[in-house]
C-alpha cells in the first residue's frame, strides 16, 4: 500500500540517470505500475492522514530531527492509518536514518524494501 502522491513523487528509474533514452514509455509503465492492483494498493490522502503527517512533522520538529519532509510524513501516516484497518507489518523506504527516528511512535517495523525489480527513484 503506498499513498497516491506516490505518482507524482516516482518520476524516474535510476538507469536513467545515465542512459534516458533507454526508457521512452516508462511514464506509461508507472501508469501501469500504479493501476495494478495485485501488486499495490493506493490509498488517497484525506483529513485523517493529513492530521496525522501534521502531528509526525511537529513530532520530527520539536525533537530536531532533521530530514523529514511533509510528504514523508504522509506515508508514515498513510501506514499508520491503513494499520487501524489491516495488520501493517512493516513500512518500507530506502530512507532509514530518518525515520528510524519514529520507530518507537509506529506499531510497525521500519526496513529497506527487497525488491526484485528497478529502484524507483522520486524527484
Amino acid at each position: 500500500t503506498t499513498s497516491t502522491i506516490t505518482i507524482g513523487e516516482v518520476a524516474y528509474i535510476a538507469e536513467e540517470r545515465t542512459a534516458p533514452e533507454k526508457h521512452p514509455n516508462i511514464e506509461i509503465i508507472f501508469d501501469e505500475l500504479w493501476t495494478n492492483t495485485r501488486m499495490i494498493d493506493m490509498i488517497e490522502l484525506n483529513q485523517d492522514i493529513a492530521r496525522e503527517a501534521r502531528r509526525l512533522t511537529r513530532m520530527a520538529f520539536l525533537n530536531r530531527w532533521h530530514g523529514i519532509r511533509s510528504h514523508d510524513a504522509i506515508h508514515l501516516a498513510s501506514a499508520i492509518y491503513v494499520q487501524k484497518h489491516i495488520e501493517v507489518m512493516a513500512f518500507h523506504t530506502y530512507n532509514l536514518e530518518d525515520f528510524q527516528k519514529f520507530r518507537g511512535e509506529v506499531p510497525f517495523s521500519i526496513e529497506e524494501p527487497r525488491p526484485t525489480q528497478l529502484q524507483l527513484l522520486s524527484c
